[in-house]
């Protein structure tokens, strides 16, 4: 009778163990055994169940079909919901330096020719490819009689999805002839994103001394 028991107690505590298995079901319809432990916005970390001291595994959604919980629940993820959650944006603050050609237009071009510019960037993600962005750098003209720099300090919002377009404000100082000038500034912006390397060209204006003073930059940028 002990024996009955014993082997009854023995089945059932291995069919509990069995049963407390979730089953993930891919799109490819592979059905993994698994012990989830995350479950986030755009993927699941799980452990494989038939080796659950071994290495955490991370799946993305779009990939999963359904997750059928060892409790008897489950979760069905349709393809747009994958989609959505994989998109999710990345909060890192990205920061970026690069160069530019700088080309005088209006009044400016008329006392200095083609410059060049040291540029930095700061980015920071408030919604999926919509970034705050800060932009200070300082450009270097050269001029007949002395050199014109421009030191500009912005800030705005831009639209970033392999596209880069936006518009920034702010201040843009002017050294040259013995005079400085501290005038606002606006700047629309248009790019591309090669990955780590943006390709952006700005129009640059502000006003100094009762005259505009503007510029075309064209530029590239590196992410840190």
């Amino acid at each position: 009778m002990k024996k009955l028991v014993l082997s009854v107690a023995l089945i059932l505590s291995a069919l509990n163990f069995c049963l407390a298995q979730d089953l993930i079901t891919k799109r490819s319809g592979e059905d993994v055994k698994a012990k989830i432990l995350e479950i986030n916005p755009g993927d699941i970390k799980f452990k494989n169940f038939e080796n659950l001291d071994g290495p955490t595994v991370t799946i993305l959604k779009s990939e999963i079909l359904m997750v059928r919980y060892a409790n008897g629940t489950k979760d069905i993820f349709s393809a747009s919901r994958s989609n959505n959650t994989s998109q999710s944006f990345d909060h890192k603050t990205v920061f970026k330096l690069g160069s530019s050609v700088l080309l005088p237009t209006g009044i400016l071009a008329y006392g200095a020719k083609a410059g060049v510019g040291l540029n930095g960037s700061i980015i920071a993600p408030i919604a999926t490819d919509i970034n705050f962005v800060g932009d200070f750098g300082v450009g270097a003209f050269f001029a007949e009689s002395s050199s014109i720099f421009s030191i500009p300090v912005l800030a705005g919002i831009r639209y970033e999805n392999n596209v880069i377009l936006g518009f920034s404000i702010g201040l843009n100082t002017y050294i040259g002839g013995g005079d400085t000038s501290v005038g606002f500034g606006f700047s629309p912006q248009l790019g591309y994103s090669f990955g780590k390397i943006d390709l952006i060209g700005k129009y640059i204006t502000s006003s100094h001394f009762g005259f505009p003073f503007n510029y075309i930059s064209i530029g590239t940028y590196f992410k840190l």
